[in-house]
């Protein structure tokens, strides 16, 4: 896992306004601003673009979907009669420097280390109760808990020995 990264995404998170947070899209923009879930705000935030993480726009072209790099601001001057609702995470590097070679989760867990169902567990509205409204502080406490615990949680041992200690005490 990189811990780096997952930091800076916290930082990330704790900038992004709730009413611009929303774990249904990976990004959209329209009158209302832009709004995105926090893989998203990630692609979007200049730090994680210098480290290979960007935010891609996809449009029908010819025979195949055409994968447009934009920036924040770029995203920010889109015309706002308009809503753009097809942008999607990517991860780039050396050999596909304007391509991603990976998108969406897939880019999240190249990007952060982590494992599927972690990526699924911090990164997507599944990991996350059904009817409730999911905010940057409920995916910054899951990143805060794997950051402390891992992605396979408390060791069972280390429990064991907690409890112990109380058993003395």
């Amino acid at each position: 896992m990189n811990r780096e990264r997952l930091e800076l995404l916290i930082d990330v998170l704790s900038k992004v306004p709730l009413p611009r947070f929303d774990m249904g899209t990976w990004g959209l923009h329209n009158k209302c601003g832009t709004v995105a879930c926090a893989l998203g705000w990630a692609a979007l935030d200049p730090r994680m673009n210098e480290q290979g993480l960007m935010m891609f726009y996809a449009t029908e072209g010819g025979d195949a979907p055409y994968m447009q790099q934009m920036d924040v601001e770029q995203i920010a001057a889109l015309p706002t009669d308009t809503e753009y609702d097809v942008f999607m995470p990517g991860v780039v590097d050396e050999r596909t420097p304007r391509l991603p070679y990976l998108t969406g989760i897939f880019a999240a867990m190249s990007f952060f280390d982590i494992e599927l169902g972690t990526a699924h567990k911090l990164l997507t509205s599944e990991g996350y109760p059904s009817g409730c409204i999911i905010t940057p502080i409920d995916v910054i406490n899951k990143i805060e808990d794997l950051l402390q615990h891992g992605e396979h949680g408390p060791d069972p041992e280390d429990e064991d020995e907690d409890e112990e200690d109380e058993d003395e005490d």
